[in-house]
């Protein structure tokens, strides 16, 4: 993955997570922030917009020249109090990356070959809804298990077709909501949706040689939550 891109994406999913210190670890002390109400600078100004926006951004294309990226995104605004949505819409974020040589290597081995770098480059695959993208990251021996239905997928073609004939309403989006890596194992939880259908996804993925060489993968359905208990727990606001 090109360091400009990945810095780019790795800014976009800190702000999806309200990761102040991420967000500001990858942006310039006097870095220039434009948008429909004007200009300002700095750190201060990305802090106070993160905890006022309820934005998420969800990546939908992409495009790289150089230094700039631009990201074509969906974004979603909620309530920071209540968690509700109180407005969508499609826009588009210009990044223009200052890539230090530092940064540069630490990008090529943290980032592009490491197995949180490959995961994150999967679900950004997933995210565009490029099937064959995120296949082509798979070892030639990849199997992915459902244990849920008692099925499994091998080989990426396989991937790809089941993927690509889905029943589905809509584009899918996939949002990381965590990610969580120890060695070659990192383990995702993903909220998905079609525009219809709403569900979260908790894989498990297995890296060897920089391929992805297997996955498990858990579809957990919500439920109603029992009145019995109400007295002692809240609405948690980011729910699916």
């Amino acid at each position: 993955m090109d360091t400009a891109v990945a810095v780019a994406l790795a800014w976009q999913e800190a702000a999806n997570q309200q990761d102040e210190a991420g967000v500001l670890a990858r942006s310039a002390p006097d870095i220039r922030v434009l948008g429909p109400r004007g200009e300002a600078r700095g750190h201060e100004v990305l802090v106070a917009w993160l905890r006022r926006a309820g934005l998420t951004l969800a990546s939908r294309r992409l495009y790289a020249r150089g230094d700039t990226v631009v990201i074509e995104q969906h974004g979603v605004w909620r309530s920071i109090e209540t968690g509700d949505v109180v407005g969508e819409a499609d826009v588009a974020t210009l990044f223009r990356i200052a890539v230090s040589s530092r940064m540069k290597e630490r990008s090529m081995t943290q980032t592009s070959d490491s197995t949180e770098g490959i995961v994150r480059q999967f679900w950004a695959a997933m995210e565009a809804n490029d099937w064959a993208a995120a296949a082509a990251l798979f070892a030639d021996d990849y199997v992915l298990h459902w244990p849920q239905s008692g099925e499994r997928i091998r080989d990426g073609a396989n991937f790809v077709a089941i993927n690509a004939s889905y029943p589905a309403a809509g584009r899918w989006q996939f949002r990381v909501e965590r990610l969580v890596v120890a060695g070659d194992t990192a383990v995702t939880d993903v909220a998905v949706t079609d525009g219809a259908v709403t569900a979260r996804a908790i894989t498990f993925t297995t890296v060897r040689n920089g391929r992805i060489a297997e996955q498990v993968e858990y579809w957990p359905d919500p439920f109603a939550a029992p009145a019995w208990r109400a007295a002692w727990v809240e609405r948690d606001p980011f729910a699916a």
